[in-house]
């Protein structure tokens, strides 16, 4: 496969189901020890950010006909503040080198900073600025290298983005929505769930919570064998969390 060869839609989906029901007790002990409830977003940032570092294939990006690989991990949350019904993104950085309760409580400290920040609009020579960008594509101008880069280290973009949902029941569509449309980053991660669902336990039927991944990747970097090495890495984390969350 060329992995810089030009194509219309490189871009490939694909579902994982997940049993998170051993993540979510190992997140109320650690609540528990600490006094404080672990919500399931945490968690996932976690899974993910693990899964990621044993597979590192998911933290390269295509930019300017170059392949890249991205050192740390870090993964952009879409937030919704309903207050100024606007969707924003908290970056947090490497989540899997922190503490489950390390990473709830930066991503909370952040979505109450976001909150702030939106309470008051923006000055109009950053909202004039910001607007020149999106319309022209400031990345064509200097390049996507460059822009990723300074944007990156700035920490107002992340090549891996993660959106999550929890309606009572499976949603009958996948919303995905780039930090940066322009740049088409991937991966893009939609979670959806968890879902009581019957499954097979040494030969016996039971009940347990299934939380689905939809995972976009671009298909000139991510083969099915990547998927498949990405995929038994979220079910060997998701099994054995003790391993990986403290």
């Amino acid at each position: 496969m060329d992995v810089l060869a030009r194509a219309p839609d490189p871009y490939a989906s694909l579902n994982y189901q997940i049993d998170i029901e051993p993540c979510r007790q190992r997140a109320k002990a650690i609540g528990s020890a600490n006094k404080r409830h672990i919500t399931l977003t945490p968690v996932l940032i976690k899974l993910i950010a693990h899964a990621i570092e044993e597979n590192p294939r998911f933290n390269q990006i295509v930019l300017g006909g170059r392949l890249y690989q991205i050192e740390d991990i870090h993964i952009a949350n879409l937030v919704y503040i309903p207050e100024q019904e606007v969707v924003t993104n908290i970056i947090l950085k490497n989540p899997q080198q922190k503490s489950l309760n390390d990473v709830q409580q930066e991503l909370f400290s952040a979505i109450a900073e976001a909150k702030a920040d939106f309470s008051t609009p923006p000055h109009p020579l950053i909202d004039f600025v910001t607007g020149l960008i999106y319309r022209y594509c400031l990345y064509r101008l200097i390049g996507q290298r460059q822009v990723f880069k300074g944007v990156y280290e700035r920490d107002l973009i992340s090549n891996i983005i993660l959106s999550v949902h929890t309606y009572a029941t499976p949603a009958n569509f996948t919303m995905l929505k780039d930090v940066i449309p322009t740049l088409n980053l991937t991966p893009r991660i939609h979670a959806s769930g968890p879902f009581k669902r019957p499954v097979l336990d040494n030969g016996i039927l039971v009940s347990r919570e299934i939380l689905e991944l939809h995972v976009t990747t671009d298909h000139r970097i991510i083969n099915g064998i990547d998927s498949y090495h990405f995929g038994m890495s979220l079910e060997q984390i998701a099994a054995n969390p003790e391993k990986y969350f403290s």
